[in-house]
């Protein structure tokens, strides 16, 4: 399953070979700030269970999940034979900004 926005219910499960992907613009797990150490477009695999992950969607969303391996009812569940990716993407803002650059670059390539 891909996730990179809308509102994602409660009790979410991610059963044995469960495949996960997130796509957001920030990445909190357990407290830790992932952003810094994640390169933008690369995913990441998260391993880590019985914490809580949480961010911002590329669609400006918030989300957060509790990484519980024991399933119980009410609770998210992540198995530890699921997969779960998470891949940096840029803000909207960001991306505005290196097209503008890119524009006057290639504008001052034309003059030239």
């Amino acid at each position: 399953m891909n996730i990179s926005g809308g509102a994602v219910g409660d009790n979410f499960d991610a059963t044995h070979g469960s495949t996960i992907n997130l796509t957001g613009r920030s990445f909190i797990l357990d407290g830790v700030d992932l952003f810094a150490d994640l390169p933008l477009g690369q995913p990441l695999l998260i391993t880590d269970r019985d914490v809580i992950l949480e961010g911002i969607l590329s669609d400006g969303s918030a989300f957060s999940f509790g990484l519980n391996s024991v399933n119980e009812f009410g609770d998210d569940f992540f198995s530890h034979d699921a997969t779960l990716t998470i891949t940096r993407v840029p803000e909207p803002a960001t991306l505005v900004l290196l097209g503008t650059g890119g524009l006057c670059a290639l504008r001052r390539c034309q003059k030239n």
